[in-house]
């Protein structure tokens, strides 16, 4: 399902990372539903719109969209035409579906996405020189082996390779769209039901593709760079011909469990017992040509070809085992983040704390929409590092949801206050009344205050940048002492620290994990509000 949105925000060439967007969906707590889609879309400011459509009307609608045919079905289909759109109506014969359309946009403010997305561009770039690179590794040889015979025998084993690759890569779920139409195109024909069945599994944990992926890498360097270059050709091609007549029972298995056994064919298998076959064909050509002759066996070419099945086997299962073990080690952290992000978690988990007064002040010192349903309180000290950097989470944060998501910036005095601390806090209140404070823009410029501050944190520096004249008013005095007396109140002892709407954030939860939470946190919170406000009905006795 994910790699099907990834596809469709693609295609709409909307700037996003397919690895981020497809690890958003995957971690979301409502995971496969629509609502996993339309929260990642909300998280990377992606407009959209959804709703339940009878079928027939589908035609009306504007090309591309999403198309979920069955309500409750986690089946997704993207919709690029009206050819795609009748095979949907064809095949699944619903009365309605519920689509989903987005609305390109021109840039991500996701700095996530942007992170995840640079590492893809690279990841093509040294992608592109791997390919070539290897190409050039398996064309070389061509030009070196001098036997139209060898040159033959080198292709097959690249082409053995190749479809080893491909049959790895399924064991460790890549999946390329080609690849999986070659597969399941066609009547009985399913190369996942064969390459997972207990049949497929060799020996342990080595499986047929393993096995395959073994062979043909092992006999890909002998024919590439053993043949061209080393003495004693005929040693090593009676030893290949050797192996390749002990394929001819494993084809005839292979061909007889998928016809008679499974009753379907994997045309991946397929390939690869039309490469053995054909390699059987060539040596026997080779041999009655008298190509191949047994009294010319020595023991060096014999034990070549062993230590290099030696070491390619045991190298390709332990990456294998690796990456499949990082995989597993992914799905496990996404269904963590599943339970973790669910928005009824972590109310549960932060409504054990107890609650603290964050009633704002008069004159708060307010980022975003002060009527938003989820309010932060941080508590902050001016000449602290990490608030600096929570500032800029918590600033992303309320960019990210601005409607949804608002801050209060408490500043900290402890009993061990410098000067410093106090004048910095003194000047920066005394400023922001002064010049911010009601205007219409205000929270713009609060933010843009604080991130100022944070980014040198010196305070002659910050008075270059802001200069203010006169003495400082009472008002201001007033202010900060409410600040002061606010955290002797709640008692805060370090920072930064944060309340969401009165209660500690959870020590389990990050302010980076909010921005996970949302939008059902901020649905949710609004649903309780309301609920408290309600007026009870009286009914008459």
């Amino acid at each position: 399902m994910e790699q099907i949105v990834s596809n469709y925000l693609e295609y709409l060439n909307i700037p996003i990372s397919t690895t981020y967007c497809e690890k958003r969906i995957r971690s979301h707590p409502e995971y496969p539903s629509l609502l996993s889609i339309a929260d990642t879309l909300d998280r990377l400011g992606i407009p959209y719109q959804a709703a339940r459509v009878k079928i027939n009307d589908l035609f009306e609608l504007e090309y591309p969209f999403l198309l979920q045919p069955a309500e409750g079905n986690s089946e997704l289909v993207l919709v690029k035409g009206k050819g795609d759109l009748e095979q949907v109506n064809e095949e699944k014969q619903q009365s309605h579906g519920v689509v989903l359309q987005a609305e390109p946009v021109e840039s991500i403010a996701d700095e996530q996405n942007k992170k995840y997305r640079a590492r893809e561009s690279s990841s093509k770039k040294l992608k592109s020189v791997l390919l070539a690179a290897a190409t050039g590794l398996m064309l070389l040889p061509v030009f070196q082996l001098g036997s139209g015979i060898l040159i033959v025998l080198h292709m097959l084993a690249t082409m053995g390779a190749t479809v080893g690759y491909l049959l790895l890569a399924k064991d460790l779920g890549i999946t390329y769209e080609p690849v999986e139409q070659f597969c399941n195109s066609g009547k009985n024909t399913s190369c996942d039901s064969v390459l997972q069945s207990e049949e497929a599994r060799i020996f342990g944990d080595i499986t047929f593709s393993d096995a395959v992926g073994i062979y043909f890498l092992s006999q890909l360097v002998i024919t590439g760079y053993l043949l061209p270059f080393i003495q004693g050709i005929s040693s090593l091609v009676l030893a290949l011909s050797v192996l390749s007549a002990l394929t001819i029972p494993v084809v005839g298995y292979s061909l007889y469990y998928q016809w008679q056994k499974a009753r379907v064919w994997c045309r991946l298998c397929l390939a690869v017992d039309s490469v053995l076959i054909a390699e059987v064909a060539l040596f026997g050509y080779i041999y009655f040509n008298n190509g191949i002759l047994f009294n010319e066996i020595t023991l060096v070419p014999v034990l070549l070809i062993f230590f290099i099945f030696g070491a390619v086997g045991p190298s390709l299962v332990l990456i294998k085992n690796r990456l499949q073990d990082a995989g597993a080690l992914e799905r496990t952290e996404e269904a963590y983040h599943r339970l973790k992000h669910a928005p009824s978690v972590f109310t549960h988990l932060f409504l054990q704390e107890e609650r603290v007064d964050t009633t704002p002040f008069e004159k708060e010192l307010l980022l975003g929409n002060p009527d938003a349903p989820v309010k932060i309180t941080m508590a902050s000290n001016l000449f602290c590092g990490p608030c600096g950097l929570q500032h800029q989470d918590l600033t992303r944060l309320i960019d990210a949801f601005p409607e949804r998501v608002c801050a209060s910036i408490r500043l900290f005095r402890s009993s061990k206050s410098s000067s410093r601390m106090l004048k910095a806090n003194r000047y920066l209140l005394a400023y922001w009344l002064e010049h911010i404070y009601g205007k219409p823009d205000g929270y713009v410029q609060t933010e843009k205050l604080l991130q100022e501050w944070y980014s040198f944190m010196d305070m002659e520096t910050f008075k270059e940048q802001y200069p203010m004249e006169g003495e400082i008013s009472e008002e201001t005095e007033k202010l900060e002492a409410e600040h002061y007396k606010w955290k002797e109140k709640v008692q805060i002892s370090r920072t930064p620290t944060f309340f969401v709407n009165g209660y500690p954030l959870p020590n389990q939860y990050r302010l980076t994990d909010i921005k996970d939470l949302m939008p059902g946190l901020a649905d949710l919170l609004a649903s309780r509000k309301e609920s408290r406000n309600a007026t009870p009905s009286v009914q008459k006795v």
